[in-house]
């Protein structure tokens, strides 16, 4: 139902699945829709009033008159993490936010029809494609106009990490491309312990991502929030103690209280590399994570977070973004994370069985998320290519860019450059037509092992200068607030 007081975007998204027929609204600032990105400023980031700018409507209620949170949610949006570089808007306008949603639905639906027979040499890509992914049944929606999920600072950007945070990472790096030593050796979301992305904190996910719902259950003493990998986080609102200093949790300790219609979580007490989401350069046990949670209306959520280990980011750093609920979907969906799970085996014979496997074969590839960069790439070997893009196939769970590089002699070899998935891809600030056939561009990455036209890719530069991130999973590929690396043997000049 359309609320007066909402400036908002209706998108008709269609869940051909469990999800039925919903509408989703974005939800924009009482600020002009299209506002120039501040400079930075010290002013600290005030919640209430960045909170009190958001709309809402009729905000159902439980019996003792606090906002019922309750219900089935999603975190798949469209507003990038960050604010991307060309982007100097802190909103955009309703059209602009209509168009989004088309194209990026679109994109989805091409990686579903286009062909997927793999050309001689190269990786298949039959085994995935966005059938499973967010994106294809329905349209991705931008439930804000903002051109980031941060929103502080200023310009819309994590923080840089610190030196010990980028060693970190180097490490977690060289440790996931070397021989196993056994399955404790491995990533816990590799071996399906946890599951990346099932909080706290939540981020939007965007195309091409999986896993992105969970479930609110709420009562005067304790809110749960359940995601789909059934890891589910206890917020305590009875005024218990915390745990003692030397009790570390991956999940932290969540103690909550309400601040008018807001429900404002403290995470205290987690374990070092406790948040999944960092995974890539872990966080300190100095860490504290602060949750806000505020009940729009019927279907909507609106979620931010402030978090700060001087450990990890050089300043504090928060989020906010608007959830969606899942109007016709009764029950959250158990996320498998490998088909074999849902065998006549059992989930706990089969990773019993999997541990076994794992721990009498110590020298297999490492994999990290599908393949191993080290299995293929040689990081000793850095190539930087030049060339006319010929073809650019946006396919999970990499997509590949081809193109006609000329040798000193004339000759024109076509090379296959690996790059991230479609959704990481949109996220850096690829759109349909930046690479169209025919665009030259710079690219720096790594070659195969092989010996193959082939590389793993780590950044583009466009013809107008701009320089894009192509989320390859070799050396350069960071987490958020983290350019790429200079690779091994390689220095700045």
């Amino acid at each position: 139902m359309r609320q007066k007081k909402f400036s908002f975007v209706v998108a008709s998204v269609a869940l051909a699945s469990l999800l039925g027929l919903i509408s989703v609204k974005a939800h924009a600032q009482t600020s002009p829709a299209t506002p120039t990105a501040p400079q930075a400023s010290e002013k600290p980031y005030d919640w209430k009033a960045s909170f009190a700018k958001v709309p809402t409507g009729k905000v159902p209620r439980t019996r003792d008159g606090k906002p019922d949170l309750q219900g089935i949610w999603s975190r798949s949006i469209l507003t990038p993490l960050q604010r991307l570089a060309a982007q100097h808007k802190t909103e955009i306008s309703e059209a602009e936010a209509r168009e989004a949603e088309d194209i990026a639905q679109r994109i989805s639906i091409d990686l579903r029809v286009e062909p997927t027979a793999t050309p001689p040499g190269e990786k298949t890509t039959d085994a995935y494609n966005s059938f499973w992914r967010d994106g294809y049944w329905y349209k991705v929606p931008m439930t804000s106009l903002h051109t980031s999920q941060v929103v502080d600072p200023p310009d819309g950007r994590v923080p840089p990490l610190t030196p010990a945070a980028r060693e970190r990472g180097q490490e977690a790096y060289e440790r996931l491309n070397r021989p196993a030593t056994g399955p404790e050796d491995r990533p816990l979301s590799s071996r399906c312990v946890r599951p990346i992305g099932v909080g706290p904190p939540f981020t939007g996910s965007g195309p091409g991502g999986q896993a992105s719902t969970f479930q609110i259950v709420q009562s005067r003493d304790v809110v749960v929030v359940r995601p789909e990998a059934h890891e589910s986080q206890m917020i305590y609102l009875d005024g218990r103690a915390r745990p003692p200093e030397n009790v570390r949790l991956y999940k932290g300790a969540a103690r909550g209280h309400w601040e008018g219609d807001t429900l404002v979580v403290d995470y205290t007490n987690f374990k070092d590399w406790g948040m999944e989401a960092f995974a890539a350069y872990g966080t300190t046990q100095k860490v504290h994570l602060t949750e806000r949670w505020k009940r729009l209306d019927e279907n909507h959520l609106l979620y931010g977070f402030t978090m700060e280990d001087p450990g990890t980011w050089t300043k504090p750093w928060s989020i906010e973004f608007v959830m969606w609920r899942l109007t016709d979907q009764e029950q959250l969906v158990e996320y498998a994370c490998l088909v074999w799970r849902l065998s006549p085996m059992g989930t706990r014979t089969f990773f019993m069985f999997m541990l076994v496997v794992a721990a009498t074969l110590p020298l297999a590839t490492p994999s990290a998320a599908h393949h191993s960069f080290a299995a293929e790439y040689d990081a000793d070997r850095p190539v930087t290519l030049t060339g006319s893009v010929t073809k650019m196939a946006w396919i999970n769970p990499h997509s590949w860019i081809y193109i006609d590089v000329k040798k000193p002699d004339g000759a024109v070899e076509n090379w296959a450059v690996e790059a991230g998935p479609p959704g990481t891809l949109i996220r850096a600030g690829f759109t349909r037509d930046s690479l169209a056939a025919g665009t030259v561009i710079k690219v720096n990455g790594y070659r195969a092992k092989d010996g193959a036209l082939r590389a793993n890719g780590r950044d583009i530069t466009l013809p107008d200068g701009r320089l894009l991130f192509v989320g390859g999973s070799g050396p350069g590929s960071s987490g958020p607030g983290a350019p790429p690396k200079d690779p091994p043997g390689e220095k700045k000049k």
